[in-house]
């Protein structure tokens, strides 16, 4: 996408918005047929400007600056649509809201299949938001979280140890805690936490209508790999 490398991580996995549903081939589709995220890391980013967030992955300034600015920055969008994104808006309680989202923030939940507390825990969140990914079900499988996984980490050839601008940004915040730490994916591909105001990288994702839209002038700037 825009000349970079995207990983596809699943079909027909992310729901589309109510908006994206009413002019999808008439109202005939539900999901996105293609989700997938870029490989390389494009920016760093504070997730919110303070440490006093409130609302969540929503709230945050970073989603803000991926569905605004960097999505402003994206070249070919004709192609990339919006879905439901499922978030904690209080990080000590399981209820799940959505937001609408063109580019987003992995959660724990879309990484990995289990968590801190067992039940319906992901990662260090509290709850599950969304499903796991087939790509990540496909490498990371039943493993527990704190597996160090290669493939979360920077691509191969970038130095790893003490490299803290390797880490990056989940959009889920750490469950039962006195206040907002946002999770992030450490240099070792397990979980972590940090601060609101750390600027780590982001890597970000999002969705093609279907493979049809893959066909002719898109394959010359949208590049994955399994």
């Amino acid at each position: 996408v825009d000349g970079k490398v995207v990983r596809i991580l699943g079909f027909n996995h992310d729901e589309l918005s109510d908006g994206e549903k009413e002019i999808a081939y008439g109202g005939g589709r539900t999901y996105a047929g293609i989700s997938f995220e870029y490989v390389s890391f494009l920016s760093t980013s504070q997730f919110h400007t303070n440490n006093n967030l409130t609302g969540g992955w929503k709230n945050s300034a970073v989603r803000e600056q991926l569905n605004g600015s960097l999505y402003n920055e994206v070249k070919e969008t004709i192609n990339i649509k919006e879905v439901k994104k499922a978030y904690c808006p209080n990080h000590n309680s399981t209820n799940i809201d959505y937001s609408n989202d063109k580019l987003w923030l992995l959660s724990s939940g879309e990484i990995w299949n289990n968590g801190y507390n067992g039940g319906e825990t992901r990662g260090l969140a509290i709850a599950t938001e969304g499903k796991q990914y087939k790509y990540y079900k496909t490498i990371i499988g039943n493993n527990s979280y704190t597996t160090p996984v290669n493939e979360l980490v920077k691509p191969t050839g970038v130095p790893k140890a003490n490299d803290t601008s390797l880490y990056w940004w989940q959009r889920s915040i750490k469950g039962n805690y006195d206040w907002i730490r946002p999770c992030i994916v450490d240099n070792w591909g397990t979980t972590a936490d940090t601060s609101c105001v750390t600027p780590w990288a982001i890597r970000f994702m999002s969705r093609i209508f279907n493979l049809n839209e893959l066909k002719g002038d898109c394959i010359i700037w949208c590049g994955a790999t399994a």
